[in-house]
């Protein structure tokens, strides 16, 4: 079955406004964008205890997102997985210690240039 289209070669705001739809797919896109920005302007605080359980000091949250390309998600998997070099405990868990902090900075550190060890 060969249908043709009357919109091939018109813009899509045009096949929007035929449509009859344009309208409301400019306020939804403006609401998604008031959103986003809503969302990009949440302090890293905020964002830490969005992402997890427990308060996260933000150098330590920022590294692990850097640490994995900006995954917040990964980053925080990670931080809450058992880890060889840290004893077998969690990065979350080496916090606690007084010198957790820049154990896991410092591990952290390693895993960015390829040291495993």
């Amino acid at each position: 079955m060969n249908k043709n289209n009357d919109h091939v070669g018109s813009s899509f705001d045009n096949f929007l406004s035929e449509e009859g739809i344009l309208d409301e797919v400019e306020k939804t896109a403006s609401d998604r964008l008031a959103s986003f920005d809503l969302a990009e302007s949440i302090s890293h605080d905020q964002m830490v205890s969005r992402y997890c359980d427990e308060v996260i000091p933000v150098a330590i949250y920022e590294a692990a997102v850097k640490l994995f390309d900006g995954n917040q998600h990964n980053a925080v998997r990670w931080l809450n997985e058992p880890a060889r070099a840290l004893g077998g405990i969690t990065p979350l868990e080496c916090l606690s210690i007084e010198s957790g902090p820049v154990e896991v900075l410092d591990l952290i550190g390693r895993l960015e240039h390829g040291i495993y060890s």
